[in-house]
């Protein structure tokens, strides 16, 4: 089953990416005891190259409140994204001031947290992407680039 959602987010990746301009975002959900995990990549219009947008939320799916220690504002690569390329910061996004430790309901999402960039190389990449970090969760998406930085 999970080999038939990475192809389908594979294919859907390479459509995104095919062609120019702003493409549809796609989305990855990953789940850890009630805690839902959404990343959403979203391609840029970004003149000569694939510039994306990775976001990413927290939803308490639960049937109790939920305390995390999460990361705010951006995710910054080594320390809450991990890929086996280089990623090159294009932007920084912006953010409404969040406090590090937020307590979820059940149904409620925390803030947004995101990364503008691209990576050095085209290629496909899967991205571990950490925004709870206690307790210390990574979700993951595949990145598919046609063009690098240059």
């Amino acid at each position: 089953m999970r080999a038939l959602v990475i192809a389908a987010a594979m294919l859907t990746l390479a459509a995104c990416f095919g062609a120019a301009g702003v493409a549809r975002p796609f989305q990855s959900t990953s789940r850890f005891d009630g805690l839902e995990q959404e990343i959403t990549v979203t391609p840029l219009d970004w003149p000569g190259d694939d510039v994306f947008r990775l976001s990413s939320r927290l939803v308490n799916r639960g049937p109790r409140p939920v305390t995390v220690r999460v990361v705010t504002c951006t995710l910054e690569p080594g320390r809450d994204l991990r890929t086996r390329g280089t990623l090159v910061q294009r932007a920084v996004p912006g953010c409404v001031a969040a406090p590090p430790v937020v307590t979820l309901a059940p149904g409620e999402a925390s803030a947004s947290v995101g990364f503008i960039g691209q990576f050095n190389r085209p290629g496909r990449y899967r991205v571990q992407v950490r925004h709870a970090r206690d307790p210390d969760r990574w979700g993951e998406i595949t990145v598919v680039t046609r063009r690098s930085s240059r």
